[in-house]
C-alpha cells in the first residue's frame, strides 16, 4: 500500500524564515543570522540535504519525493489513524533540520532543532510500525 504525504517546499521555507527571524532577534547580527529570500539558494540546498536524509532513513519503505509529495510503500496492515500525523511530523522534521543546519552555518546553538528533528524521526517510525490486528 502506497501512502503519500503532501508537503510543499514553500511552506517549509516559510516556516524556516519565520523561525530563524524569531530566533535571531536576540542576536546582535539579526540581518546576517536570519534566513530570508536573499538566502534562498543556500536554504533550498539545506532543504534538499534534509529531504535526502529523510529518504535515506526510510529507504526500506521505498521512500521518494516529488514536490509536494513524499511517498512510502507500507504494509497493508498499517493503522491508518496512526498515519494522520505523518505530514505534520515530516514537515516538522524538515523545518527543524534546515534550521539546525542554518544555525550551524552561522555558528549558533542548534541543539533545540537537533532534538526536535530526532524526535520527529522517532514519531515517523512509530507511525510506520502501528499495525491493525487481523479480524
Amino acid at each position: 500500500m502506497i501512502k503519500t504525504a503532501a508537503i510543499t517546499k514553500s511552506t517549509i521555507l516559510s516556516d524556516v524564515y519565520r523561525i530563524t527571524s524569531y530566533q535571531s532577534r536576540s542576536a546582535e547580527n539579526f540581518d546576517t543570522l536570519s534566513a530570508s529570500a536573499d538566502d534562498n539558494d543556500l536554504v533550498e540546498s539545506l532543504l534538499d540535504d534534509s529531504v535526502t536524509e529523510l529518504l535515506d532513513e526510510f529507504k526500506k519503505y521505498s521512500a521518494s519525493f516529488t514536490d509536494p509529495n513524499f511517498s512510502f510503500t507500507l504494509p497493508s496492515n498499517v493503522d491508518n489513524p496512526g498515519l494522520l500525523g505523518l505530514e505534520k511530523s515530516i514537515k516538522m522534521f524538515l523545518v527543524s533540520r534546515v534550521c539546525s543546519k542554518w544555525f550551524d552555518v552561522n555558528h549558533l546553538d542548534a541543539g533545540v532543532h537537533d532534538k526536535t528533528s530526532i524526535q520527529q524521526i522517532v514519531n515517523i517510525k512509530r507511525m510506520f510500525n502501528l499495525r491493525t490486528k487481523p479480524v
